[in-house]
């Protein structure tokens, strides 16, 4: 079926979004300044880009998954954080409660 223009709806939805992908990697097209297309990191930059090692010692401290204490195993919710706990639904949008 064809719109008002003449044109495919499906035809017309793929070649936006042809064209937005087409320039998901064009920065130039998505407003970044030339300079900033040209700058290069220092050395200095990209070394505290690299993220921490984390040591051996660190990991094997940790025992995962970590134990749960029996107390908190034990615990019994109140009616009010159940009350809290439960999502909310807009009954326009849902239609139920």
């Amino acid at each position: 079926m064809r719109d008002g223009l003449g044109l495919d709806p499906e035809r017309s939805n793929l070649t936006s979004r042809t064209k937005f992908f087409d320039n998901v990697l064009n920065y130039s097209y998505s407003g970044v300044k030339k300079p900033a297309l040209k700058a290069t990191c220092s050395d200095r930059i990209c070394k505290l880009s690299v993220p921490k090692l984390i040591s051996a010692e660190y990991l094997d401290a940790k025992p995962l998954p970590a134990p749960v204490p029996q107390s908190a195993l034990r615990v019994k919710s109140t009616s009010r954080i159940q009350e809290l706990a439960r999502p909310k639904y807009d009954i326009a949008t849902f239609g139920m409660k």
